[in-house]
């Protein structure tokens, strides 16, 4: 019988082999500037491809901030605190909260002080802007019969609610 040889000892595993300083310290640097640039085109994105609105599609939502007092028996006066429009895209809607019946439903640029309107007025606080916006007035008027105490104020643009008054206050006397 032949003798077997006896198995070798295992080899230790060789020393990684060591980067030169300057290598390390580039790889760093090369990592940190790349991490701060995606960091920065991450932040900037929406800056620098804004989304565009598609046709058809309404705009993003802001609403106005609405503040309602009872100026005289019969007239109110809608205060514009914040948000802006063109009066000529807002319609301003009344409906009676017992039949759910809209009471008045008129574009806010047509209730101007000239035409003189029996339903409501829309005094533009900065007549250069041409907007409904902060310190605007809107006075709603009994007068002309579609109007009164206890009633919904509603204001649209196109199909979206962008402020209401739950109801108008009621008479004092």
């Amino acid at each position: 019988m032949v003798p077997m040889p006896a198995p070798e000892p295992p080899m230790p595993p060789s020393p990684p082999e060591k980067q030169a300083p300057g290598k390390r310290k580039a790889f760093l640097v090369t990592a940190a500037a790349l991490t701060m640039m995606i960091v920065v085109l991450v932040a900037a994105y929406p800056y620098l491809f804004p989304e565009q609105q598609l046709p058809g599609e309404s705009p993003p939502q802001t609403f106005l901030g609405l503040l309602v007092n009872q100026t005289s028996p019969g007239n109110w006066t809608i205060t514009i605190m914040c948000g802006s429009y063109k009066p000529s895209s807002v319609r301003l809607t009344v409906v009676d909260p017992h039949t759910g019946e809209t009471t008045l439903n008129k574009v806010v640029s047509t209730l101007t002080p000239a035409k003189n309107d029996p339903d409501a007025v829309f005094n533009d606080n900065l007549y250069v802007n041409s907007k409904l916006d902060a310190g605007d007035t809107i006075v709603p008027k009994a007068s002309g019969g579609h109007i009164h105490a206890g009633y919904k104020v509603q204001f649209f643009q196109g199909r979206d609610l962008i402020g209401t008054i739950r109801e108008l206050p009621a008479e004092v006397g």
